[in-house]
């Protein structure tokens, strides 16, 4: 009987080529991917494809598979910390606005908001630019009525030791 394996971010960069090992290996893969995620390599998987949000707990439920053996979590958070089951669903909120803030720099002036390069990187995840501005508009992180021009900016490859958040 195979393996089965439920990996959230399965339409990102990192979660296609996890799945492609897996199923290599003989696993049956259940694949979470929000509703905008562009599914040109996903959707050419035999997968079971579910949409969903780690930070959505009713869709995660609904998704996570019963029976299964492993879960890869490569849905993005940007910091290390150990998650309460309890309160995962706001700890991720929390996480993602902290990040959004500290890497965001919006210029209301030039109507232009300048973001971290991973959003372009994985724009699909994130439902293309329009999506990513509309995440920062969801997060506060810039006026609800903006849409500003976006550009990206470097990104910082120095690893981070200790970069721990209590939540």
């Amino acid at each position: 009987m195979p393996k089965k394996a439920f990996v959230t971010g399965g339409a990102g960069f990192i979660g296609i080529n996890l799945i492609k090992l897996l199923l290599d290996e003989g696993w049956e893969v259940t694949a979470l991917h929000w509703a905008s995620s562009d599914l040109t390599y996903l959707g050419k998987l035999p997968v079971k494809r579910k949409v969903g949000s780690v930070t959505d707990l009713n869709s995660l439920v609904e998704a996570f598979p019963n029976d299964i053996d492993t879960v890869f979590h490569l849905a993005s958070c940007p910091y290390i910390a150990v998650f309460d089951p309890d309160r995962v669903e706001e700890q991720l909120d929390i996480a993602t606005r902290q990040y959004l803030e500290e890497n965001t720099i919006y210029d209301s002036e030039k109507d232009r908001v300048e973001v971290t390069r991973l959003m372009s990187w994985f724009r699909g995840d994130f439902g293309g630019v329009s999506g990513a501005v509309q995440m920062l508009r969801d997060y506060g992180v810039i006026p609800a009525d903006a849409d500003p021009s976006v550009s990206f900016d470097e990104y910082d490859w120095t690893l981070e030791l200790g970069n721990y958040q209590e939540l």
